[in-house]
């Protein structure tokens, strides 16, 4: 059946609307592959939700939220380090995408220290319908693991891009740790769909 849908979604994603953008969410979730500009369309879907704004003459704030946009997201960043595609890869690793999921581990985390049982607080960009701080820090998490070789890319003999590098590593270590602390889950996990297991 997931190939079925995928198989009617695809030819849908190259429409610059928003049901383009509809059809490439939904291929990506269920395994399907896009082309690198259709992902990073997902990228900013991520980064413009998590900053509660809409897209000019696309769709506005609320239309989507973070799950569906992040689990997309994590879907798409694992068949591109699959395919082993820097294009495809570089394309979702957009650095405002980058940082925008440094921000929701960070933001995640601290409604865990928090006790989200307690405060019943949700970090912006989340809706009532989104997962649990345990579920939106996991796939973050496993979406920067899997763009990891762009992220940590240096031109041999670049000091600064190496030290970059390292500091970013540090950050992303140090975030695994204190989510391994606080979560029941005990490490974080790749959120894929049952269609990419089975296909």
């Amino acid at each position: 059946m997931c190939a079925d849908i995928i198989e009617h979604t695809t030819p849908l994603t190259s429409d610059r609307g928003i049901q383009g953008l509809k059809a490439i969410l939904i291929t990506g979730i269920l395994g399907g592959d896009v082309q690198p500009a259709e992902a990073a369309r997902v990228s900013e879907l991520v980064v413009n939700v998590t900053n509660r704004v809409g897209k000019q003459g696309e769709y506005t704030f609320g239309v989507f939220n973070l799950t569906t946009a992040l689990t997309a997201m994590a879907s798409l960043a694992t068949s591109s380090r699959i395919s082993e595609s820097p294009k495809y890869m570089n394309a979702i690793a957009r650095p405002d995408a980058l940082a925008a999921l440094f921000q929701i581990v960070a933001d995640q985390i601290i409604v865990l220290s928090a006790s989200f049982e307690e405060t019943k607080e949700k970090p912006p960009g989340m809706s009532p319908a989104d997962d649990t701080p345990e579920d939106m820090v996991s796939m973050a998490i496993s979406t920067l693991l899997a763009l990891s070789p762009s992220i940590f890319r240096a031109t041999p003999g670049d000091v600064e891009a190496d030290t970059d590098t390292v500091k970013i590593k540090a950050e992303l270590h140090s975030m695994i740790l204190t989510f391994e602390k606080n979560s029941s889950a005990g490490k974080p996990y790749l959120r894929s769909s049952n269609c990419r297991r089975k296909r």
